[in-house]
C-alpha cells in the first residue's frame, strides 16, 4: 500500500525518529491544489511524536486544501486540526471482519478508500 505512495516524487514522507529507530511516520498525497494526509502512524504512548509530525505537515502545506481521515478518537490530533482551521466534513463507520489491527497505535487512515 505504500509504495505507490512514496515512489510519486510529487508526494512527501516525513520520519520521526529516536535512537536511530522510527517512531513514526506521516505520508502526504499531494495534487494540483490539496494534500491528502494520512498514513500517520505512531506507537499509542508516543503522543507527542504525532503531534510534531502533524504540526509539520500542516506548516508545509499552507494555502492547500488538507483532507484527512482521521478517528474520532484520536483527540490530541483533532485539536491540533481544529485549531489550525479544519473542519469536519463528515462521519464514516469503520468496520472488521475479525479483530481490529489499529489498536496500539495512534494513527489516521491512508484515505477514506483504503483505510
Amino acid at each position: 500500500m505504500l509504495e505507490p505512495i512514496l515512489l510519486n516524487k510529487s508526494n512527501l514522507c516525513f520520519i520521526l525518529t529516536e535512537n536511530n529507530e522510527i517512531i513514526g511516520y506521516v505520508a502526504v498525497k499531494v495534487y494540483d491544489e490539496m494534500a491528502e494526509v494520512g498514513p500517520l502512524i505512531c506507537p499509542a504512548n508516543r503522543v507527542e511524536a504525532a503531534v510534531l509530525l502533524l504540526k509539520t505537515i500542516l506548516g508545509s502545506f499552507k494555502g492547500l486544501n488538507i483532507f484527512m481521515t482521521i478517528p474520532k478518537k484520536e483527540t490530541a490530533l483533532l485539536d491540533i486540526l481544529f485549531k489550525a482551521g479544519l473542519k469536519e466534513d463528515f462521519r464514516v463507520t469503520r468496520m472488521f471482519l475479525g479483530p481490529a489491527v489499529a489498536k496500539n497505535c495512534i494513527y489516521a487512515a491512508e484515505s477514506l478508500e483504503r483505510g
